[in-house]
């Protein structure tokens, strides 16, 4: 009898509600392209540390002084001086010797911060400044300070290292209080952890710089992970929001008022908007521009991802508002970002706490809303907390230890739900002395039985994610509600937890038919799904082949060889590699790649890579070792496996693998061992007992096998693996 695998996983690769699985033994044809410009695996020289100063305001100082913000100001003075400051302004900025808000953290006494072991000193040298950390291990080291991220209501301080890596501490500085503190507070980070402050998680160059520049230029070196990053300018200018503006500025210092910036639609601001407010995943390598199409750049994330939103669609982890927006009812009557926020200052267009922003358009029913009275609506004074739409609707989830920000979902405060799934509701979180019964009989109360008629589609789909997210995702359910719900967001999200569900034929039929859907977001999500679900259907193709590029690529993830089909697929896929090489499961990939074009050398490079990013992960080092054992490198899977063991000792999928690697290398009595330590861990680990008995008949200990084989008969009496273990027992007349 043959031993198991039971499909050893390479990679978890998110595609909407599916977790698509790039599984051992899949074949990637594909080598990226490792050329570059200057032969040392950049694209451009960019930045690197040099041993002081701080991050330039711009690499690109003649072009930065021809258009940069200042050739604005002659001509839009009131513009500029609303941008000027903002949030925007100031998103990144060097540390300034002349802005004494900019210093105050190097001014308190003592500068010093101390978490889990490691002691921050900040200190000023000179026009230099540092943070000298103590670690775990008593080691000082000096790290120059070179920028800060942020303006209210905290300040990260970023740090450089010598290989053009720039960090975004953890240490942060609350403007308010005006104290040093830890922005995770609370949890617990060890270095080499992906979110230590030294680790890939809060690496500046592939994490936040995007954002918080102007035409920022990331420039990876796939193979060594360096960074030579260049911008524009530091902070978030005009020509981030306004393609032409280059020409515009020439035609004017010329007399001429004929050239223009290009006059962009609604949905083409909005993807301004949500290349840095929404959470998603890069597709090309930093090519997004003003006025291009967001689903040509980025992959939005949705629901259907599980730990990102409540199931309800309320937010949990960092979201960054543009997907919560698009769930929103207010979203999907075409309400914009610019409807309530200036464009230039950022700021409210209108006070929200004498609710004069919602009563714009819920006192004259504009764009078809509810037409509502606050106070008899609330049934709390308008101008006290309760009394204020925001309080309600726009709940706040505090992030990075001490900002708070609003969900832009505009949930409905539902205590019921809270009752049924955990989910968060506005009456108790204001009313924390109450209990959340005590919130659910007030709504009844004020909202009498209707109250639940109007909410039982919604709370009948927070249940349908709730459900798939255990294990336990209903396809039909979740079919039945995609014939109700319009809203797009929502779509793509029902779309993505099928990939939770039994893959049914009606399953099928809806994600072939799914290629007609005008919403990219719906097709993105099929087309993954169809790719893994039934990769020789002939609509896979026409996934392939769609306009938008998040379609094409989520369709290459569900099947990387398909990339061969066509040269555009293979250029969409390689750049989505080279730009994503800083991630882990992306240098897993390029790994892969490598080994099947023979090139053992790379493949090793790639492996490293992955563990360097991630070396207190377990998983990280089990797939490494994969990997090697496919490459016939034996000794270095064997270490791998050993390593990964001592990070989780009580990993039982460890133990698995590790009997497996031992059995397939022809030390049964070593994986006899393993697969008892698997069993000893969980008892139901799947497959491990048809592998102990096909072990153990193999070193003729009979009378254990049929031990373990009675076991497992009696926990699962009608497993066809055993049973025909059974059977191949008694046609050796060992039963």
């Amino acid at each position: 009898m043959a031993f198991q695998r039971n499909r050893i996983l390479l990679l978890a690769s998110g595609i909407g509600g599916l977790l698509l699985l790039l599984v051992f033994g899949l074949t990637f044809l594909l080598p990226v392209d490792h050329g570059s410009a200057n032969g040392h695996g950049y694209l451009s020289e960019g930045w690197v540390y040099r041993g002081s100063g701080q991050l330039p305001v711009s690499l690109r100082p003649a072009e930065f002084r021809e258009f940069g913000p200042a050739s604005c100001l002659e001509c839009h003075a009131e513009s500029y001086a609303g941008w000027q400051r903002s949030h925007h302004d100031r998103a990144n900025r060097p540390l300034r010797l002349a802005a004494r808000e900019d210093l105050a953290p190097f001014l308190i006494s003592p500068a010093v911060y101390e978490k889990d072991g490691e002691r921050f000193r900040l200190q000023r040298r000179g026009s230099d400044f540092f943070i000298e950390v103590r670690n775990r291990a008593g080691t000082v080291t000096d790290y120059p300070v070179v920028g800060l991220l942020g303006v209210d209501p905290l300040v990260n301080f970023l740090v450089a290292l010598p290989d053009g890596r720039v960090q975004a501490t953890t240490l942060s500085w609350d403007v308010h209080k005006k104290e040093l503190f830890d922005s995770f507070d609370g949890d617990v980070r060890m270095e080499g952890d992906y979110g230590h402050w030294l680790g890939q998680g809060l690496n500046w160059n592939a994490n936040c710089a995007w954002c918080h520049m102007t035409d920022f230029r990331k420039n990876l070196n796939v193979e060594t992970l360096g960074y030579r990053s260049d911008w524009f300018s530091q902070g978030v200018t005009c020509r981030q929001c306004h393609p032409g503006s280059e020409a515009h500025v020439r035609a004017a210092r010329a007399g001429r008022a004929d050239v223009l910036p290009q006059t962009l639609a609604i949905e083409q601001v909005m993807g301004n908007c949500l290349s840095c407010h929404s959470r998603r995943g890069e597709l090309t390598a930093n090519r997004f521009q003003p006025g291009a199409d967001y689903h040509d750049h980025f992959s939005l994330s949705l629901p259907d991802q599980p730990g990102l939103y409540f199931p309800d669609g309320q937010i949990l982890d960092e979201v960054f508002a543009g997907a919560s927006f698009k769930l929103s009812a207010m979203g999907h009557a075409g309400v914009t970002c610019m409807d309530c926020h200036d464009p230039h200052s950022l700021a409210l267009k209108l006070p929200a706490m004498n609710n004069a922003l919602c009563q714009q358009c819920h006192a004259t029913g504009l764009r078809g809303a509810q037409v509502i009275d606050p106070e008899a609506h609330a049934f709390h004074h308008p101008l006290t907390e309760g009394g204020r739409c925001v309080d309600c609707h726009m709940p706040q989830r505090v992030y990075m230890a001490r900002d708070p920000r609003h969900d832009h979902n505009f949930p409905i405060p539902d205590p019921f739900l809270t009752l049924e799934l955990g989910v968060p509701n506005a009456c108790s979180q204001c009313h924390k002395e109450e209990s959340v019964e005590w919130a659910a009989k007030r709504i009844t109360e004020w909202y009498g039985e209707g109250f639940h008629d109007r909410r039982e589609a919604s709370r009948a789909r927070a249940r349908l994610f709730a459900a798939a997210h255990r294990g336990e995702g209903d396809g039909r359910a979740i079919l039945d509600y995609l014939g109700i719900e319009n809203n797009a967001a929502w779509r793509a999200s029902l779309t993505g937890l099928l990939g939770y569900a039994e893959p049914l034929p009606e399953v099928l039929r809806y994600l072939r038919a799914a290629i007609e859907d005008e919403a990219v977001l719906v097709r993105e999500r099929a087309g993954g799904l169809l790719a893994v679900l039934a990769p020789d259907d002939p609509v896979v193709d026409r996934f392939l082949a769609d306009p938008a590029r998040a379609v094409r690529l989520a369709t290459l993830r569900g099947q990387p060889a398909l990339a061969a089909r066509d040269p555009r697929l293979r250029e969409d896929w390689d750049e989505y590699l080279a730009i994503n090489a800083d991630r882990p499961q992306f240098a897993f990939i390029l790994a892969r790649q490598s080994l099947e074009a023979g090139d053992l050398a790379r493949m090793g490079r790639y492996l490293r890579n992955a563990v360097r990013l991630v070396p207190l992960e377990a998983e990280a080092w089990r797939q490494k070792a994969i990997l090697h054992a496919e490459a016939g490198q034996a000794e270095q899977a064997r270490n791998d496996l050993r390593h990964a063991l001592s990070l989780e000792p009580r990993n039982p999928s460890l133990h698995w693998t590790y009997a497996l690697f031992l059995a397939e290398n022809n030390d049964l009595e070593g994986a006899v061992e393993a697969f008892y330590q698997t069993i000893a861990l969980d008892p139901r680990y799947p497959r491990a007992h048809y592998n102990l008995i096909v072990a153990l008949g193999s070193l003729d200990r009979w009378e254990e096998a049929r031990q373990q084989l009675r076991h497992a008969l009696q926990q699962n009496p009608r497993d066809p693996d055993l049973l025909n273990l059974r059977r191949w027992m008694e046609s050796r007349r060992q039963w």
